[in-house]
């Protein structure tokens, strides 16, 4: 079966945040909150035919700074 077997389906929005969650994850320990939220505005604002994958990927990298807002949270709880 092909890819687009409907098991396997995902929207752009889908492919670009799995996408960023798979490859980028990583950047949570190794970047600041405010870099991530920066990645985050930049695809965000993308328009045209790849919109939708990168409002995806603009959420992943959304989700990924409260993950490091989180952990900086933690750190100053200690």
């Amino acid at each position: 079966m092909s890819e687009q077997s409907v098991g396997t389906w995902l929207s752009d929005f889908e492919r670009g945040y799995n996408y960023v969650r798979l490859r980028c994850w990583s950047l949570v320990d190794s970047s600041s909150v405010q870099e991530l939220m920066e990645l985050a505005i930049v695809f965000a604002e993308v328009k045209g035919e790849n919109a939708e994958l990168s409002r995806g990927m603009a959420a992943c990298y959304r989700d990924m700074a409260q993950q490091g807002r989180l952990k900086e949270k933690k750190k100053r709880e200690c």
